[in-house]
């Protein structure tokens, strides 16, 4: 009987292949807090804890921040590697996760991560960090102040300050010469009735290792009614769609009716749900007439007794011949 077990479990031993394993103690690497104008290095010892030749693939970063050096790319049983990562700080603010990822032959990690995270802490800092108009009336003027203040006693100076897209217009006070500076941002009023106002604020400093930073702006524009989709988008094959209409600027609203650009379809204005009221839409043709027309609402909103919503058409893929 014992003759028997002993040849099953060499049987067994002998179907059971040999495997590499991967082995990191700690693939995490904590900096804590520093300075963004610092390049961060660490390096990290791998080793192949498994009983065959551990192979390694080129590493590749989460970000172009990030970057490994070289390593060994093969490795025996029990033989360790080490791998130094970089990651550069510069021109970068706030909580950092960044990570490279190594391709391996380990059937239980094909791709094994190593981690660098911490705090990047700017000589330089805003307040807010990134300006956020939230919802945005039709024709209203805004303006918000952005406090630019140094830190560790740095004394800097600030030049050449340019929205990217000329959406804002900017105007800066010194509050405190070479330390602290508001800018005010003025956003003109906007006299679309949807879609978004995003722009970035270039600013130049004297300062060596932050020769520049931005600031981004954004806002969505409130119209009276939120109407999804806007435009009513359209493939050349949809014959049903839904419109979802809800309150946006105005808190109370009647819906009295709807019209499609061409007459064969059919409108229907369903009971409202948590979505909102909604307009179903069938036996939709596509022609020039819904090419070039609107969704035209009648509502009982001063100033918006009518709402044209545009229609957009797309043509759907034609499988080749």
């Amino acid at each position: 009987m014992n003759i028997l077990i002993g040849i099953v479990l060499f049987a067994f031993a002998g179907l059971t292949q040999a495997a590499p394993e991967i082995l990191c103690e700690q693939p995490v690497f904590y900096f804590g807090e520093r300075n963004n104008s610092a390049k961060i290095r660490h390096t990290f010892t791998l080793k192949n804890v498994g009983d065959a030749v551990l192979k390694l693939g080129e590493a590749k970063a989460s970000c172009g921040c990030t970057r490994a050096g070289t390593y060994l790319h093969e490795l025996l049983p029990g033989e360790t590697t080490r791998v130094t990562l970089q990651l550069d700080l510069r021109r970068r603010y706030g909580v950092q996760n960044k990570f490279i990822t190594i391709p391996t032959n380990d059937p239980l990690h094909k791709r094994y991560k190593l981690f660098v995270n911490g705090v990047a802490l700017a000589k330089i800092r805003t307040n807010p960090d990134s300006l956020v108009l939230g919802a945005i009336e039709p024709n209203t003027p805004l303006t918000r102040i952005v406090r630019i203040y140094s830190t560790d006693g740095l004394r800097f100076k600030l030049s050449g300050i340019k929205a990217k897209l000329g959406l804002v217009k900017t105007e800066l006070k010194t509050i405190k010469e070479g330390e602290i500076y508001d800018l005010t941002v003025h956003v003109p009023p906007v006299d679309r009735t949807t879609g978004q106002v995003n722009d970035l604020i270039y600013i130049n400093t004297d300062h060596k290792d932050l020769p520049y930073f931005s600031i981004q702006v954004r806002g969505v524009i409130r119209d009276a009614l939120i109407i999804s989709p806007n435009p009513v988008d359209l493939l050349d094959t949809t014959r049903v769609r839904y419109i979802y209409i809800r309150a946006g600027a105005v808190s109370e609203y009647t819906l009295l009716g709807a019209t499609w650009p061409d007459p064969a379809a059919k409108v229907e204005v369903l009971p409202a749900t948590h979505f909102g009221e909604r307009i179903r839409i069938s036996n939709i043709q596509i022609n020039d007439a819904v090419k070039n027309g609107h969704l035209v609402l009648q509502t009982d909103i001063p100033g918006k007794e009518t709402i044209q919503v545009p229609i957009r058409v797309a043509e759907t893929l034609k499988s080749l011949k």
